[in-house]
């Protein structure tokens, strides 16, 4: 788990203890009402998605980030974040194809995703993401994420200092 390689890598069935609905909206609410908009904790997207940048808070994900943060600390990457994405509806979309600097680790919670990923060398690979499963993409690896139903998911970062 939280295995750092030169390849993205799907670890199917990985946890089916994510992040509900309720405690998700939950999370929204309290956020929102603590400035989350204004300071850009929260983001929402006209397409009914959203993006909350404080996905630490979150109860299932605590102990996976704690894994994270003690599998980092001594490497290049020990900065560890968790963010919550998600959709309300098939086509409400979060972000556009990009690449990341950072590791990532996306755990798809609630819903179903396809995800299209590629590197400098390395031709597109499609992943279906379906509940409990986890994404491996290593950093600069382009990444497409595609609603295939409402849904939730945590992404988990090691970034550089």
């Amino acid at each position: 788990m939280f295995d750092i390689s030169p390849f993205p890598t799907l670890y199917k069935n990985f946890s089916h203890q994510t992040v509900g609905w309720d405690e998700a909206l939950n999370h929204l609410d309290v956020l929102e009402k603590d400035n989350g908009i204004r300071d850009k904790t929260v983001v929402f997207r006209h397409s009914h998605g959203f993006i909350s940048y404080r996905g630490e808070r979150l109860t299932p994900v605590q102990p996976l980030l704690k894994i994270l943060e003690d599998k980092v600390r001594n490497t290049d990457y020990p900065v560890t974040t968790a963010h919550l994405y998600g959709g309300l509806t098939s086509s409400s979309k979060t972000t556009e194809r990009h690449h990341d600097l950072c590791h990532v680790w996306f755990w798809q919670c609630k819903g179903k995703t396809k995800w299209i990923v590629d590197g400098e060398k390395f031709d597109p690979i499609t992943f279906i993401l379906e509940e409990g499963d986890m994404l491996y993409v290593p950093p600069k690896f382009n990444h497409e994420v595609i609603p295939m139903s409402p849904r939730l998911g945590i992404s988990f970062g090691a970034e550089k200092s």
